[in-house]
């Protein structure tokens, strides 16, 4: 038994002496400078069980890609040829590589002591390396290709990662880093046309804080709430954006559309409100309110805010085409119970309120075209009506063609 005790240990001593042989040959070649070398030689050992978890390995292929690094920038600063790509990406390894050594050399030994003889000089490489890390994830972006696209993605989560782990914190001061809100920004971009909105939630909060790409991020960051189906924190996300952002059509007609189609018009109303209240001169505003109450079928307060709407912007299409809408409801309305006996005392009396209806809603319609002619869907159908029931033949024949394009 003692032998066989014995013949085991001699196969383990084996076994770390070969993983310690693997590594030294591995310093050796980067030593002579054989990166190629090096870098096969050290790829072989991070992915081998029994070196793997070694943190000088990690250290080591860290070493190899700065050292690559080096080389490139040596030949830019002397104005030589140089790989742009592999100036980049070789940072981008370095980080990664010197992030798992720096990890794996906080875990304690038996005496549950750490030991971490890597983390000063490695944090001072990736420190002044590190916007190469932006300048990768910058090339990549631009690409019209998802897999690119992807690249930039690693190039901006690594930079995110490593100004924020603990071995840069004494010497990166991450709230004097403005470029972290830009970075985070451009992920959120690039993860958008991706179509990876989960991207978009983890880096949108970093870029909330950026002075240039604040209101935006938001934007972003909502959107990636409601692509995800997370009801909680898109709404919560729209109310932030009305409160911080009120002059913000996007969060605003969002959170409006979501009360819409809950049914929950208190909830609109009190937003609409609120917002007038902190912007007394904001139309958007005052024509959505009009659309509420003309839902409500409450047409007069529907016209008085349509009316105010375009008082505060001439140029509100939206309002003239919701005006037009609500005399021509009312005139249909109106039709109903109008009396239909040519002989009636009452027939031509109702004939002149349904045609005074129909001419208050030819002046908004018109108005709308003539301010839209593009947007065919806020005037095309009502001036149809509008032109029909006035007798206008000219106008109703050129509308009427209109519609059969």
């Amino acid at each position: 038994m003692r032998y066989i005790i014995s013949f085991l240990f001699f196969l383990l001593s084996l076994g770390t002496f070969g993983q310690t042989r693997a590594i030294k040959e591995a310093k050796s070649l980067l030593k002579s400078n054989k990166l190629s070398d090096a870098e096969k030689a050290i790829d072989k050992i991070l992915q081998n069980e029994e070196t793997k978890n070694n943190p000088n390995a990690w250290d080591i292929a860290g070493q190899i890609q700065l050292r690559k690094h080096e080389v490139e920038n040596q030949k830019a600063y002397l104005r030589k040829p140089y790989d742009t790509l592999l100036l980049n990406s070789s940072v981008l390894k370095m980080t990664k590589y010197f992030i798992q050594c720096d990890s794996l050399s906080q875990i304690p030994d038996a005496k549950g002591n750490i030991k971490n003889k890597f983390r000063k000089d490695n944090a001072e490489s990736i420190s002044n390396e590190i916007n190469h890390l932006i300048n990768g994830g910058y090339h990549f972006m631009s690409s019209e290709k998802a897999d690119d696209k992807r690249i930039a993605l690693d190039y901006f989560d690594t930079y995110i990662k490593a100004v924020y782990h603990p071995m840069l914190e004494k010497i990166h001061d991450t709230e004097k880093d403005t470029m972290i809100p830009h970075v985070a920004y451009y992920a959120c971009v690039t993860a958008l046309k991706i179509n990876d909105y989960k991207s978009v939630s983890k880096f949108g909060k970093y870029a909330l804080n950026s002075p240039t790409y604040a209101q935006s991020a938001k934007q972003l960051l909502t959107m990636s709430y409601l692509e995800q189906g997370d009801s909680i924190n898109y709404l919560s996300s729209l109310e932030e954006g009305v409160q911080k952002y009120p002059n913000d059509r996007f969060f605003f007609a969002n959170l409006l559309d979501y009360y819409i189609r809950r049914d929950r018009i208190e909830d609109a109303m009190n937003a609409i409100d609120d917002i007038i209240a902190k912007n007394p001169n904001n139309s958007y505003c005052f024509y959505i309110k009009g659309f509420l109450y003309q839902n409500q079928q409450d047409y007069e307060n529907a016209i008085e805010m349509f009316h105010k709407a375009i008082a505060l912007d001439p140029q509100n299409a939206e309002a003239y085409s919701g005006l037009g809408l609500v005399y021509c409801i009312l005139a249909q309305d109106y039709s109903i119970k109008a009396s239909t006996n040519v002989n009636s005392p009452e027939y031509e009396r109702d004939q002149q309120i349904l045609r005074d209806y129909y001419q208050h809603a030819k002046d908004p319609y018109e108005k709308a075209r003539e301010l839209r002619p593009e947007q065919k869907e806020l005037w095309l159908n009502g001036l149809y009506r509008v032109y029909y029931n006035l007798h206008l033949g000219d106008q109703f024949s050129e509308i009427e063609s209109l519609l059969k394009q």
